[in-house]
């Protein structure tokens, strides 16, 4: 018995022996995967050396020498951080959030935009925020939808993936024209480090530019320094808590019996309504160089609108108003007064009907917009115009007179602005009176002058039938016409062209 549990203990020493031998080569046969291997310094002394890495130099500066550093380019368009490219109408690239905050909100994007900045904007959305929408699902289809209205501009993207932060932030650092629209924190933190770019958001239920107080008692101030009454005006609205409505003026409508005097008067009635822009800035973008029809585009927009205009948004205005009115000719009238060592310009729509002349405008001053119809001559307009400036202290130095306007909206040719330039304090009262009815015999010539036309009216003066075709031209081909020296003379046959260019006019 003693013998039996003697051999069982050796036996058990024997494999607790053997276990602990196993374990201890298991360790010694592990590999350590993230170890790396010790490399000797090039610089060791153990190193030859003909072999050994030589120590580096240290190089003295020089006090005199000249620093070079690689500084940023700054973009052309920022006056420090002022940024000249932005302007109506407003270019406004919109992140996901912000549509999505929007719909929340129960805002319409673009109505919201153009109620905060009071001029036309241009929601702009990229491919990789629609990418965006589209990865969200069913549950924001509405975003998607609005994603895709008509009015919103589409811009391609050329990067990988559908992250949108880094695409927008890149295009509003090289393109300064952009307003960002989002209302992502880490986003906003990002863009305000860069200078010359607004970011538009969402607070409180409304769309709105962040102002700080004191860019907000600026506004004020400029408003009291610029209104003829801006001081009591900022005053009363101010301290009013709550505002009426303001109202929107209406169209002028005209009785088959209403005279062009009254419809004239209404119409600058209508204009006097819409109120002198007083804010400094031009919420419709025109420009002179562009065709009669893009024009009266941007006169329909003014009579949607109902915004605040100045004098050259007035002249276009008064063109679109009167285009009904075939017996009323339209010229811009414009002038260049000094006071002070300042230069002061400004423009109205002269009219001319039944021989008598007028103008219709917008202006600060109530004597330098609207004249009735009663001048004889357009001497005695500018006359009437001169004295207004001379009872401001301003001296008239030029006064520039454009051709007639095209009754056809959809005229494609330039309104002429300057036909006649002249220098009011240089030439005498005789050679000004000679000069303008010189521009007005020009004037009543261009009435018989054929105006460039829409290229659906010359493809329908070019499918012209035979039974269009001018008949009494024809006849007198086979007159003769006899001179006192007894020779004959046929008359040519006349183009078609000439025959175009006589109208007739009531």
């Amino acid at each position: 018995m003693l013998t039996k549990l003697a051999n069982n203990l050796c036996a058990i020493s024997e494999s607790s022996s053997l276990s602990s031998s196993a374990l201890q080569r298991g360790k010694q046969k592990t590999k350590k995967f993230a170890a790396m291997k010790r490399m000797i310094n090039l610089k060791d002394h153990r190193i030859k050396e003909k072999d050994r890495a030589k120590a580096k130099e240290k190089k003295k500066k020089d006090p005199s020498e000249l620093k070079e550093r690689e500084v940023q380019k700054y973009p052309s368009c920022l006056f420090f951080q002022y940024n000249t490219q932005l302007g109506p109408p407003y270019h406004v690239l919109v992140d996901t959030n912000f549509i999505n905050f929007s719909i929340k909100a129960k805002l319409d994007i673009v109505q919201s935009m153009m109620d905060c900045l009071y001029a036309k904007c241009i929601p702009y959305i990229t491919d990789c925020v629609m990418a965006e929408i589209e990865k969200l699902g069913m549950k924001y289809r509405v975003a998607l939808r609005i994603a895709k209205d008509a009015r919103f501009e589409r811009l391609p993207c050329t990067h990988k993936g559908t992250y949108a932060d880094d695409c927008l932030v890149q295009r509003v650092t090289q393109h300064k024209c952009y307003i960002l629209a989002t209302v992502d924190r880490d986003l906003k933190r990002r863009v305000r480090k860069i200078p010359g770019v607004p970011i538009m958001y969402i607070s409180n239920h409304r769309g709105g530019l962040p102002v700080d107080e004191e860019t907000w008692e600026r506004m004020w101030r400029h408003v009291a320094r610029i209104h003829p009454s801006g001081e009591a005006l900022g005053k009363e609205m101010r301290g009013a808590t709550d505002l009426p409505k303001i109202p929107v003026p209406s169209v002028p409508t005209y009785q088959p019996t209403t005279t062009i005097p009254q419809r004239l008067e209404a119409i600058q009635k209508y204009i006097r309504e819409l109120q002198y822009n007083h804010t400094g800035t031009q919420f419709f973008e025109i420009k002179k160089s562009r065709p009669l029809t893009a024009l009266m585009d941007i006169a329909k927009e003014m009579t949607r609108e109902a915004l605040p205009i100045k004098c050259l948004e007035a002249v276009i205005l008064g063109i679109h108003l009167t285009n009904n009115m075939p017996g009323v000719e339209r010229f811009p009238l414009s002038f260049k007064s000094q006071f002070s060592g300042i230069h002061f310009h400004h423009i109205v729509l002269g009219v001319h009907s039944g021989g008598r002349f007028g103008a219709l405008g917008m202006s600060r001053r109530e004597d330098l917009m609207f004249k009735p119809l009663e001048f004889r001559t357009l001497m005695d307009l500018v006359q009437d115009y001169d004295g207004a400036y001379r009872g401001y202290w301003h001296t008239l130095h030029k006064v520039k007179i454009g051709q007639y306007v095209s009754h056809d909206t959809h005229s494609v040719e330039q309104i002429e602005w300057k036909h006649s330039i002249l220098d009011v304090d240089k030439l005498t009262k005789d050679e000004l009176r000679k000069e303008l009815e010189r521009h007005t015999r020009d004037m009543r010539l261009k009435i018989g002058k054929p105006a460039p036309a829409s290229p659906t009216k010359d493809r329908r003066n070019s499918m012209g039938s035979p039974l269009r075709a001018p008949s009494s031209p024809i006849r007198r081909i086979s007159r003769v016409e006899r001179r006192p020296s007894g020779e004959k003379k046929v008359l040519e046959r006349k183009s078609s062209a000439d025959m175009n260019a006589y109208q007739i006019r009531v």
